[in-house]
């Protein structure tokens, strides 16, 4: 992409297709063909250029570090749970896949009454701290975005429009959301590899490497994954059913990606090597313009 332009966080990418989703249900269309044009993921506009002025500030990010190692704690040890409970329970591929699609939306409802009451409690305790973590919950913003757009988000909501929406979160449609439908094949290809026999745990990362493949995968044209991500991704049936347009490479793969990257500097044109030059002060001679 270039310049100082970021990707929208993996959460907002969801809410966008869910979004989308809701608008086609209401409307009668069914399922919606998305578009995954990069441009839909950004934050702000690409190749084009930075302004006069750039200004930037040393940011002690140590602050968020408690934070960060909080979600990445909690994320480990609910794959330790469902780890157990795999090698309990042996599920295949196809029962476990099962699972993961055709729960979600119940999972959702049920996870955003939780943390409401964690709300609540916190509210009623004194502890700001709870109650701000608990409205700003990534599964709370969600569903009140939702509700907002089925008009449920009022005590004067109509009987019709709460059950438009509970039917809506119990629409089979709800499969084909790209970013639930590839989180769901990787939790049925991890459940598959442990009830199989697998003994090493899950990285602490993984669940946050499942949001960002399920997030961007469809959108970019390569990712530079974990190895035990990229791994699951060649998996069948991954590999042929997920809407993932990227390569995939991990450290598994060091040489491909070099490649990669160097066919990428292969395809710019003679004009934009050359702009490259005057910006970043490389010598013109230095820059294969054949």
């Amino acid at each position: 992409m270039g310049q100082a332009i970021s990707f929208l966080d993996t959460h907002e990418i969801e809410a966008k297709q869910f979004c989308a989703f809701a608008d086609a249900f209401k409307q009668g269309l069914g399922v919606p063909q998305l578009s995954f044009d990069i441009d839909e993921i950004l934050e702000d506009e690409r190749n084009a250029w930075l302004p006069d002025m750039h200004i930037t500030t040393n940011m002690d990010f140590s602050v968020f570090a408690d934070e960060v190692r909080r979600h990445r704690e909690s994320g480990s040890d609910a794959f330790t749970d469902l780890v157990r409970e795999w090698r309990k329970s042996k599920p295949n591929f196809k029962r476990q896949l099962q699972i993961e699609l055709k729960g979600w939306g119940a999972t959702l409802a049920r996870t955003y009454a939780e943390v409401n009451e964690r709300r609540i409690n916190a509210m009623n305790s004194g502890d700001i701290d709870g109650t701000m973590s608990a409205a700003t919950h990534r599964v709370n913003i969600l569903m009140r975005r939702l509700m907002s757009k089925f008009d449920v988000d009022r005590c004067d909501s109509s009987p019709r429009d709460r059950q438009q929406f509970v039917d809506f979160m119990r629409w089979e449609g709800l499969e084909e959301l790209p970013s639930h439908r590839i989180s769901a094949y990787l939790f049925a290809a991890l459940a598959r590899r442990y009830a199989n026999g697998q003994s090493k745990l899950p990285t602490p990362g993984a669940l946050n490497d499942f949001e960002a493949i399920a997030a961007y995968g469809p959108y970019v044209d390569a990712m530079f994954l974990d190895r035990e991500c990229a791994a699951l991704l060649a998996e069948e049936p991954l590999k042929s059913d997920l809407p993932i347009k990227g390569r995939i490479f991990s450290m598994a793969t060091g040489n491909e990606f070099l490649e990669f990257l160097e066919s990428l500097s292969g395809c710019a044109t003679i004009s934009v090597k050359s702009v490259a030059s005057e910006v970043y002060g490389v010598i013109p001679n230095e820059i294969d313009v054949s």
